[in-house]
């Protein structure tokens, strides 16, 4: 008899926990194949980095507030291509725990 593979996810972790594990490991996969993979940055974000330096209330196409965070990071932190991906990948995991956050407070906590 073969034995049995169980899928689930029952153990004594609570959910909260795996979830924000299951984000950080998203956010360090997508931080780290870029970081290694790619030496260059998008055009998109390279613009939006470089109009950071030069503060406005608004751009052609983006609001101020990423611009101003990468400008920043950027300057606090150097290599730019991977300050940025970082950047974006802080956001997302940000999002993603609002997400969650939104779902446990729908679900009345059951999730």
């Amino acid at each position: 008899m073969a034995p049995r593979i169980s899928l689930s996810l029952s153990s004594n972790w609570p959910p909260h926990l795996l979830a924000a594990l299951a984000v950080l490991a998203h956010m360090a996969l997508w931080w780290l194949v870029p970081v290694l993979l790619l030496g260059n940055l998008h055009t998109d974000s390279a613009e939006m980095a470089y109009w950071g330096f030069d503060p406005h209330w608004t751009y052609p196409k983006h609001p101020p507030l990423g611009s101003f965070l990468a400008a920043n990071a950027i300057t606090l932190l150097g290599h730019p291509f991977a300050v940025l991906v970082a950047i974006g990948q802080a956001c997302v995991g940000i999002a993603a725990l609002y997400v969650w956050a939104s779902l446990v407070r729908l679900a009345d906590n059951k999730v």
